[in-house]
């Protein structure tokens, strides 16, 4: 495969196509042709592939506008999704629908406790039964469970347990080496490898113009090859608007490079995972990956596909049941007109408080055409690259008692990260959990208002909506359609067109230490090629001057001269870490900007 068909990743781990093995650094009238976003292209290049690009929830420009929206669903669509995901969690649920015991006890959860507040009538439980024994028929030979119409997926069998137990023993070995690094840092969350730290920096960062990286040379070849990226100056939009710009003018997370044409094999370094202290751990990342892709498959295959099922439970008409209040009121011999009018009044108001409103119900369940899962040839028609937040650990501090809860409360709700990333779908892997409340992640989607629009009703009557979807009239258009715990040994897959928000959690004993140790990785779009540590070599100071004083008697002038601070590169920690925290705040402010313009601007 030649540099044309070079794709990239970002986020935790992120994806790219990459290049094939015969590209060397030798090939150049192949690699004269390199050209990247940010590197001979417009740093907010988008491929100009058009509908080839998946979905984003990231709009791309700055004025107000809808996003990709779904239909609003009932509050009893919503429960029937939310008992289809509990009853998934159960190991052997697609032998529970065989067995009348198990069905008795879900039957008497979902219509007389009720899920959600909700108690499902008979249609709604039967449309639900009737919809996992569908959901059975592939889990048998593929052990993953789409849970959400916005493509949702997880899977409790699909990573084997020895690999999880060789990332908890790798896991400790890089809490070790973090805390060693680290011996000031007392906060509950540590990202031991970190995406914000040391990422591609417009102006500042070194780029490889004839040759890729690998494994073995990505911390020396900077120092002979290496140009400085230029700085953006070409501006798309006033800068007094640029917090609302989903590409950002200074930063890029970097993805590594992954090979799976065979079985994932990570040819460039991950970012601020050393490549020869962890080679282990390059290895049982290498395995997730290939767990995950047919997670990714099953999420994106339905972005591609226009013609989305219906909603489970259709609502037309506003109804009620006919009350019991008593016959109409009739005036009286006599009657003063406005004697009477008061009690036709309160009549009037009495009959509205008893009336009950019509629950829609769904119709009779009706297999989809589509298919769950799509072969991995799909996905691995090129090879992809990887970009790294890509382990993402949580740990109390060495005081228990200093901090009990977690969560993303700095994030709030969010699509990952800038546009730059290019990023598709998510992955994330749950590994460790000790001494810690359910962790949970929940979803929202933009929703469309015009189809509460159509919905047939008196004009003064809005109580309704609340009743049947949980929302009022001038609300923002949008709708959390559930969470998913992240249980020890889930994988979780789900595509970048969502918003996405983890909630707090808590340390069950908080006189006992507790943690909770994820995975996440990201893929990057494979139709979009971007800047990854294929491109860029390694820019830690730390890794370089370890790596080259173990072979000082061989160092060159030029090595011997960046040894004793001639050069301003690599990056030295000091400055990395003001540019995390220059790039991290940077993102906020956009989250928080385009959640306002974009997700939230448009109305019910």
């Amino acid at each position: 495969m030649n540099s044309d068909t070079e794709t990239d990743s970002g986020y935790d781990i992120g994806v790219e196509e990459s290049a094939s093995e015969s590209q060397t650094p030798q090939d150049e009238a192949a690699l004269s042709r390199i050209t990247l976003p940010g590197f001979h292209l417009p740093y907010d290049y988008n491929s100009g592939k058009g509908s080839t690009l998946f979905p984003s929830g990231l709009r791309l420009g700055i004025t107000a506008g809808v996003l990709e929206s779904k239909p609003v669903m009932t509050l009893r669509e919503l429960a029937m999704l939310e008992l289809m995901n509990q009853w998934t969690d159960d190991p052997d649920w697609h032998k529970g629908l065989s067995d009348q015991a198990t069905l008795n006890v879900w039957h008497g959860k979902a219509t007389t406790e009720g899920i959600q507040g909700i108690k499902f009538s008979e249609q709604m439980f039967e449309y639900c039964t009737n919809e996992l024994r569908r959901k059975a028929q592939t889990y048998r030979q593929f052990p993953v469970v789409q849970v959400f119409d916005a493509d949702v997926v997880k899977s409790d069998a699909i990573v084997p347990p020895d690999l999880k137990n060789t990332l908890k023993d790798g896991s400790k070995t890089l809490e070790d080496d973090y805390d060693t690094a680290h011996p000031s840092d007392n906060k509950g969350t540590r990202e031991t490898v970190d995406p914000w730290l040391y990422p591609l920096v417009y102006g500042r960062s070194r780029i490889l113009p004839n040759y890729l990286t690998s494994l073995d040379n990505c911390i020396d070849c900077w120092i002979n090859d290496a140009v400085t990226l230029d700085r953006i100056t070409d501006f798309k939009v006033p800068r007094s608007q640029m917090q609302f710009y989903p590409f950002s003018d200074k930063f890029q997370w970097l993805p590594c490079k992954v090979d799976i044409l065979r079985s994932a094999k990570i040819t460039s370094y991950i970012n601020n995972l050393h490549p020869k202290k962890y080679k282990q751990l390059y290895r049982d990342i290498e395995r997730v990956i290939e767990c995950a892709l047919p997670l990714w498959s099953s999420a994106l295959n339905p972005l591609k596909n226009p013609s989305r099922p219906p909603n489970r439970v259709i609502y037309t008409k506003v109804q009620y049941h006919r009350p019991e209040g008593g016959p109409k009121p009739k005036r009286e011999l006599n009657e003063n007109f406005y004697v009477f009018q008061e009690r036709m009044d309160k009549w009037i108001e009495r009959r509205k408080q008893l009336r009950r409103l019509v629950q829609p119900e769904p119709e009779p369940y009706i297999p989809s055409s589509s298919t769950l899962y799509v072969e991995q040839e799909t996905l691995a028609a090129r090879a992809f690259r990887w970009s790294s937040d890509s382990l993402l650990f949580f740990s109390p501090p060495s005081s228990p008692n200093t901090l009990k809860v977690f969560g993303d409360s700095k994030d709030g709700w969010h699509v990952p990260y800038f546009r730059n990333e290019h990023i598709c779908a998510i992955a994330i892997y749950c590994f460790d959990t000790v001494n810690i409340t359910p962790c949970r992640i929940s979803f929202r989607h933009q929703v469309d208002p015009h189809n509460i629009d159509g919905i047939e009703h008196a004009e003064s009557d809005t109580t309704w909506l609340e009743q049947v979807f949980g929302c009022e009239r001038g609300q923002p258009a949008v709708q959390c359609f559930g969470s998913i715990e992240m249980k020890e040994g889930r994988l979780l897959a789900y595509p970048n067109t969502i918003q996405t928000k983890r909630e707090h959690f808590r340390l069950v004993d908080p006189t006992k230490s507790g943690h909770l140790k994820i995975l996440t990785l990201c893929l990057v779009d494979p139709n979009v090629r971007i800047i990854s540590t294929a491109n860029i070599p390694c820019q830690r100071w730390d890794w370089w001057c370890e790596a080259a004083r173990a072979r000082e008697p061989q160092l060159s002038f030029e090595e011997r001269y960046a040894l004793d601070g001639g050069f301003d590169y690599p990056i030295p920690s000091k400055e990395g870490n003001e540019t995390r925290g220059e790039a991290l705040r940077k993102w906020q402010t956009f989250v928080r900007a385009h959640t306002s313009r974009h997700f939230e601007s448009l109305k019910l």
